[in-house]
């Protein structure tokens, strides 16, 4: 499951040029050197000044181990430090993370449990080499009682009573 680490800042005005070349330094260098994509984010609307990155990691184990080895790298921290002492608005960062919404279930699949119990399944078996279709139901009866059974046509199955 993926994790998007979104941290906006707002970035000083008096040294602003410096500290885009800075933060685009830093990206190359995390992308280059790390296991994960980061992304500089620029405005488009609101203030003119905030500016973001996005970074995606393959989970949250490996966004703290690839954290862990950058801030262990000291070519890394010195990119970092300037970013935090000179570039950025001190208590503008604001960090938020995000995983991927996994797991759901697709109409297709929905659609076959709401029917279970009520059409036919067809299930292949393999015997002597030869590709044998049977028909697996579980049916109710009128009295609602279920009911299985193996049909080798749909027609035994239609014909069973």
């Amino acid at each position: 499951m993926s994790v998007f680490v979104y941290q906006t800042f707002e970035v000083k005005q008096d040294n602003f040029v410096e500290a885009l070349k800075n933060l685009r330094m830093i990206q190359s260098f995390r992308n280059e050197n790390y296991q994960h994509k980061v992304e500089l984010l620029s405005p488009i609307s609101g203030d003119d000044h905030t500016y973001a990155f996005l970074s995606t990691y393959e989970g949250l184990a490996e966004m703290e181990l690839q954290n862990k080895k950058m801030f262990e790298d000291e070519e890394y921290k010195k990119l970092i430090e300037q970013f935090f002492l000179e570039d950025i608005v001190q208590g503008s960062m604001h960090t938020q993370l995000f995983r991927s919404v996994t797991g759901l279930k697709s109409d297709s699949s929905e659609k076959r449990n709401k029917n279970y119990g009520k059409f036919p399944c067809v299930i292949e078996t393999e015997a002597d080499h030869h590709l044998n279709r049977l028909i697996f139901l579980p049916v109710c009866d009128a009295k609602r009682e279920v009911h299985h059974g193996f049909f080798s046509s749909k027609r035994q199955f239609l014909e069973r009573k």
